[in-house]
């Protein structure tokens, strides 16, 4: 089995870059900002998940004033895959 997690969110200027901590491994989001308001964007990502239990930890990485979205997380099992 495959294990495959996604971060869906909105992006717009005014909103703050954020890292994500999955286990031990944190990972920068560049593109939690755009100039033009996107919808339903996934803006982070990570395969290939031993089955098992996850940490996930979405940390608000930028200024005052601007703030951070996370409409929802997706995590999808795929059957029968062989790596």
């Amino acid at each position: 089995m495959l294990f495959i997690t996604e971060d869906i969110t909105d992006t717009y200027k005014t909103h703050a870059r954020l890292s994500v901590t999955l286990g031990n491994k944190v990972d920068m989001i560049p593109v939690s900002s755009s100039n033009a308001q996107l919808s339903r964007r996934i803006i982070w990502s990570a395969t290939g998940l031993e089955y098992g239990e996850h940490s996930v930890a979405v940390k608000h990485d930028d200024e005052s004033g601007v703030f951070a979205t996370v409409d929802y997380f997706i995590t999808e099992t795929i059957q029968g895959f062989l790596p």
